[in-house]
């Protein structure tokens, strides 16, 4: 008695969430993803700060202990 009212109600709020995605810009650049994992990480000839902890096996380790 109640199910078919509240399938109704999530497949709007479902079709509302993907109407807010495309307005809000969220899938804008779809294709960038792929090749933004070619971009040059260095600056100057030096590692980029904010992704040298994430590239140092002892940065790593400290994670995790």
């Amino acid at each position: 008695m109640f199910l078919i009212p509240i399938s109704i109600l999530m497949g709007l709020i479902a079709l509302g969430a993907c109407i807010w995605s495309l307005k809000a810009g969220q899938n804008a650049d779809p294709e960038g993803a792929r090749y933004r994992i070619f971009g040059d990480d260095t600056l100057n000839g030096k590692l980029d700060p904010k992704i040298r902890g994430s590239l140092s096996p002892i940065g790593n380790q400290s994670k995790l202990l």
